[in-house]
């Protein structure tokens, strides 16, 4: 039975309870919003972004959406990192280019697979982590893969 024919059974106060506690179950998670998100990946790399968007997404129980980003996030930036400086030469420009076009793609895929589910949160009262958890956030799954990606450079 779904929600709607059950209304028609139950008395109100029960079907304000229950909807009641839905939201406060989801209103207790702190979800990383987006702008959050996009300055992550902007200071941070669009890794630190897509890290984020996966926490979210562990956050809201969806943990097959968890893995899909964490590893699409690595690909594509290790691809578009490899791409872009096999094509252009090794400027400063060239790496500005990749970063603004990282920081895009992050910004509208976190607009399209969470932007609903986020808004919604917010409407509801609930509440966001912080910029700074973020921030920590991004600059430590950065500074790793980095750092894996130079030690597999040196073999």
């Amino acid at each position: 039975m779904d929600k709607e024919t059950l209304k028609n059974y139950l008395p109100d106060s029960v079907i304000n309870e229950q909807e009641h506690k839905e939201n406060s179950v989801s209103n207790s998670v702190k979800y990383f919003d987006i702008t959050s998100i996009v300055i992550t990946s902007l200071l941070a790399s669009a890794i630190g972004g897509g890290v984020l968007i996966a926490i979210n997404y562990e956050r809201m129980g969806k943990s097959y959406a968890l893995w899909l980003t964490l590893i699409s996030t690595l690909v594509l930036s290790l691809v578009s990192f490899i791409i872009v400086f096999s094509i252009l030469p090794d400027l400063i420009y060239t790496y500005l280019i990749l970063h603004a076009i990282q920081v895009v793609l992050v910004w509208k895929f976190s607009q399209l697979l969470q932007g609903v589910k986020l808004e919604e949160h917010r409407n509801s009262g609930g509440e966001f982590s912080s910029i700074w958890a973020a921030l920590g956030v991004g600059f430590l799954a950065s500074f790793i893969v980095n750092f894996t990606i130079i030690q597999i450079g040196k073999y």
